[in-house]
């Protein structure tokens, strides 16, 4: 069964009608001009003065996690060179392209950055995004930096919680989106549920759920929280010293707990400022 989708805008400026699609881990780019009166009504359109300002007054640059999720051996299953190539050279959107090249990639990146306002696109999954905030080396002119995550990893949690849930669907919204950039976080927890085979099915059911596009938010076992400024959560938990039992997931990255019988865990968000750098995200 074919799970294609599909994104339409025009370029009015230029009299461009600009397609791209998605089937299955393969994708589609294609351009045609066209005169204004025959792209349909409902078609997105955009012009160049209408790009959000994260794309034309920041420093923007691409990371491409190049071995996350299935990988980038085939030109049709690149999504870089496919389509946001083509398409940031049609919308005349000047950035940098980091491709990984070793574990350590992420963090040297994060360490380069100079005092510039920029804008982070990132093609990855969680772990990445992860990596590149705890690199950061200290800013000393309390700049900003912007983040998209464009779904594209094993483990894409970051982005399905600000409804970014397809590739094609985040670039779409990345040229077009008028929100201002917010940060927040959101919490998954889940009830215990007897398993009699042992085999941890239930969980791994969930956590699968997480990464198909949300599902997960519409399982009545789940629990699915915004987490604001000056809220707190606190998680207690007993029998936590063998590690299978204080094993978390948080933000795509596997945590364990200290070998205790019990723990209190508290998460809370302070403000959004990490080593002197202002983080946003774009949705």
């Amino acid at each position: 069964m074919s799970s294609e989708s599909k994104i339409d805008i025009f370029l009015e400026d230029k009299n461009t009608l600009i397609q791209f699609s998605q089937d299955g881990d393969t994708y589609n780019f294609t351009t045609t001009l066209a005169n204004s009166d025959v792209v349909p009504t409902n078609t997105t359109r955009l012009t160049q003065k209408e790009l959000p300002p994260y794309l034309t007054t920041n420093k923007v640059f691409i990371v491409d996690s190049i071995k996350s999720g299935t990988g980038r051996d085939v030109d049709n299953k690149n999504l870089y060179s496919t389509i946001i190539q083509p398409l940031f050279k049609l919308l005349q959107i000047e950035y940098e392209y980091f491709a990984t090249t070793s574990a350590n990639s992420i963090i040297e990146f994060a360490q380069s950055l100079k005092s510039d306002d920029v804008t982070i696109i990132f093609i990855s999954g969680d772990t990445s995004i992860n990596e590149f905030i705890n690199g950061l080396s200290e800013s000393r002119a309390n700049r900003n930096i912007t983040i998209f995550p464009i779904p594209n990893g094993t483990g894409n949690g970051l982005a399905l919680s600000v409804n970014l849930t397809s590739p094609i669907d985040s670039i779409s919204k990345l040229i077009t989106s008028t929100n201002k950039p917010q940060p927040f976080l959101y919490l998954v927890s889940f009830n215990t549920q007897e398993d009699p085979e042992g085999n941890g099915e239930y969980i791994m059911k969930v956590m699968k759920d997480v990464y198909n596009k949300g599902s997960h938010a519409s399982d009545p076992d789940v629990t699915y929280e915004k987490v604001g400024p000056g809220d707190e959560i606190t998680l207690k938990t007993n029998n936590t010293k063998p590690i299978r039992n204080r094993r978390f997931c948080v933000d795509g990255s596997i945590i364990a707990l200290p070998e205790e019988e019990q723990c209190e865990i508290k998460v809370n968000i302070s403000n959004n400022v990490h080593k002197n750098w202002n983080l946003y995200i774009i949705h």
